[in-house]
């Protein structure tokens, strides 16, 4: 039987961003940040949702409709602050991971 579901792979759940060693300096412009998920349900169209809520977070950033499989990666700046990436595929499956931006 085929895995029907949606699965966030980055942001890792309660991880801090970005990795660097030093830190960045705070008031920093942003962050560049990467983030990826697949959804799979089988037959079609299907409707996908995903973006970031938190602090001074833009909500939805974007939306897509697919068959049977779709996997997103794609870049997006944020500020300083705390965030929740959601994933909103509705009888598919949801999935939400909150991380922080340093």
């Amino acid at each position: 039987m085929p895995i029907i579901g949606a699965n966030i792979v980055y942001p890792i759940p309660g991880a801090t961003y970005p990795v660097t060693v030093p830190p960045p300096s705070p008031g920093s412009a942003g962050t560049f940040f990467a983030a990826s998920f697949s959804v799979a349900c089988l037959g079609g169209p299907q409707a996908v949702t995903w973006g970031f809520d938190g602090s001074g977070a833009p909500g939805a950033v974007g939306n897509a409709q697919f068959y049977d499989q779709i996997t997103v990666q794609f870049v997006w700046n944020l500020g300083q602050g705390g965030y929740e990436f959601w994933v909103n595929a509705g009888p598919c499956g949801n999935d939400r991971v909150p991380f922080m931006i340093a």
